[in-house]
């Protein structure tokens, strides 16, 4: 199935290609769009309703806190008075001391502090519970603001009241007569002897706390909860209940804030705490996560319009850039089957300098150079035929002079003229290398014999003396190179190099194997060349023929046209110093010249 979809891909033409590649690139990049755009735009509402409902948790928590710290204050301002400590302490023997000590000390403390403490209930406008909790068996007990100490003891938040340091503590939810309160009991002790004078308790409704919970959400489907330290929690409405093992963690937490996605009996909800610094409760809420992406929706609904909006346009913008570059492209291809039948067909630029016009161009540039290089093989198949025809003229011609030197040598060797014999061997043997049975193939042992043979005849003709040194590696010796290629250089560095040095000089060949080359260098200490000389032969300019680097020229274009253009001679020398010369040769030689 894939295969055939495959080859189905295939002969569909470049036109229909490129509409279901762009048209799947566009839709990918505009849903891929529309998604992030959606994305970034709920993660930002996300966070903005976050850092709401965090703020307005904070306000709400200010408000309860400064709501706690007044009581707090005002257990205090009644803890410190002086004549409730008179009133507390005093034992009273009749019923005037008493009425007296009620009138002039206890009103006197609670009246004002009571005026300020009171609360809009369903019932009107109440007074906050205060209730003294007192051990005077002489002050009478009317079960209002003064009680007998006997009805608390025992219970559990007394005896951690009298053990804690501050000597106040705060009670959660409990309830009293039919009513919950959360309350503050403050300890009091005589500023005299220190001994205990009894408990002050601020009994606090629960519905004060529902308010102020309620103050700050109006309008909003927010559940605040308040949570104490245990028992059941004040909510600012009905709604989402927390789970139980949250509260258990929320109460257990160390952390101070936090605002978090939370999922309850399978509805998302935002779920943000605080802290209290006047208690350590824990103040929650919780905001469905549907109020959250609810504003989404009109968003949701301009980007998916906008997308459709765009993937028609660009579908409508593909075809047509389609069907421009597939036009173009088809001038190109009949361009080239004119070439083809046609190699001299006149060639036009088609306009545009787009990838197609750079093709176009390239194409041109390419059949021009196409034409060019044809001709250049045409001349060098020229060169090479006039070359192998010297080749030739250079074989037989010598065969004259190698047998009439054999002849000289037998005769002067039988004269006992033993150095003309010698030189005439030399040169015997010279030619027999120099002829090479007619192959223009040689090997380096080959050649080094017969430069050898060369040598020994150039200081008998010059009667000059040089110290030749040969350095190759063994296994070079058996490898093949273009015949006669070394001798003309070695003849340049003893003519040319060496001859005209007055001391004694040194000629060194040296062969070295690279990779897939060979290296041969041929160093003498002569007279060197002229930087521009230099110059001249390595850019390979034509010399006269009287001129040294004319062997130079032409040992380079046997190598070109033999070898290659990645073969070649590098010539390096200074006046005075001497020359280095160094060819590069191929490690397997076979010519193109046979």
């Amino acid at each position: 199935m894939s295969d055939r979809l495959l080859r189905r891909f295939r002969n569909w033409g470049l036109k229909h290609k490129l509409i279901l590649a762009f048209a799947l690139l566009i839709g990918f990049v505009v849903v891929t769009s529309g998604l992030i755009i959606y994305t970034i735009s709920k993660n930002r509402l996300e966070q903005t309703n976050r850092q709401l409902l965090l703020q307005n948790l904070k306000q709400t928590g200010a408000l309860i806190d400064s709501k706690l710290d007044s009581y707090f204050l005002k257990s205090e301002i009644i803890f410190s008075n002086t004549h409730l400590q008179n009133f507390l302490r005093t034992q009273y023997g009749d019923l005037y001391s008493v009425y007296d000590a009620y009138q002039n000390q206890l009103s006197k403390v609670l009246e004002p502090v009571l005026m300020d403490m009171t609360y809009a209930s369903t019932k009107g406008s109440e007074l906050i519970n205060v209730t003294i909790y007192t051990p005077n068996e002489t002050l009478p007990k009317d079960s209002g603001i003064l009680k007998d100490i006997k009805e608390i003891e025992g219970k559990t938040w007394v005896q951690e009241l009298r053990q804690s340091k501050e000597k106040y503590q705060w009670q959660w939810v409990h309830e009293e007569s039919g009513r919950k309160y959360i309350s503050i009991h403050r300890l009091l002790t005589s500023f005299i002897d220190l001994k205990e004078l009894g408990v002050l308790s601020i009994h606090i409704p629960e519905e004060v706390f529902v308010k102020l919970l309620q103050q700050n959400n109006e309008g909003s489907r927010s559940v605040l909860f308040l949570l104490g330290d245990s028992g059941d929690e004040i909510r600012s409405r009905s709604g989402a209940m927390l789970p139980e093992k949250d509260v258990a963690l929320l109460r257990a937490s160390d952390s101070r804030e936090q605002v978090e996605k939370r999922t309850i009996e399978g509805q998302e909800f935002l779920f943000a705490s605080i802290e209290s610094t006047a208690t350590g409760w824990h103040l929650a809420a919780l905001m469905p996560y549907s109020d959250v992406t609810k504003p989404l929706k009109p968003i949701g609904y301009a980007v998916a319009l906008i997308l459709v909006v765009s993937l028609l346009l660009g579908l409508v913008l593909i075809v047509f850039i389609a069907h421009l570059t597939t036009r173009r492209l088809q001038l190109v291809i009949r361009k080239m089957n004119r070439v083809k039948s046609n190699w001299n067909e006149p060639l036009q630029l088609i306009a545009g300098r787009d990838e197609i016009g750079q093709l176009d161009a390239t194409f041109n540039e390419l059949i021009q150079a196409l034409k060019i290089t044809t001709e250049e093989r045409v001349r060098l198949q020229v060169q090479k035929s006039s070359l192998q025809v010297e080749l030739l003229q250079a074989q037989i011609n010598p065969h004259l002079l190698y047998n009439t030197l054999a002849t000289i040598q037998w005769k002067a060797k039988k004269a006992d003229a033993l150095e003309i014999s010698d030189v005439s061997e030399a040169l015997v043997r010279f030619f027999r290398h120099f002829l090479n049975h007619g192959d223009s193939r040689s090997t380096f042992g080959q050649e080094l014999r017969l430069i050898g043979e060369y040598t020994k005849i150039l200081r008998f003709t010059y009667n000059m003396a040089f110290e030749e040194t040969i350095e190759f590696e063994e296994d070079i010796m058996a490898m093949g190179i273009p015949h006669l290629l070394l001798q003309p250089i070695v003849e340049n560095a003893v003519v040319h190099g060496l001859r005209p040095k007055k001391a004694q000089g040194s000629l060194l060949i040296r062969g070295t194997k690279e990779g897939g080359r060979i290296i041969v260098e041929i160093i003498d200490d002569g007279v060197g060349m002229a930087p521009e000389q230099t110059d001249r032969i390595n850019r390979s300019e034509q010399a006269r023929p009287s001129y040294r680097g004319y062997g130079f020229l032409n040992v380079r274009k046997r190598i070109l046209l033999g070898l290659g253009e990645e073969y070649g001679i590098q010539v390096e020398s200074r006046p005075g110093a001497g020359t280095r010369v160094t060819l590069r040769l191929p490690a397997e030689y076979e010519s193109s010249l046979e």
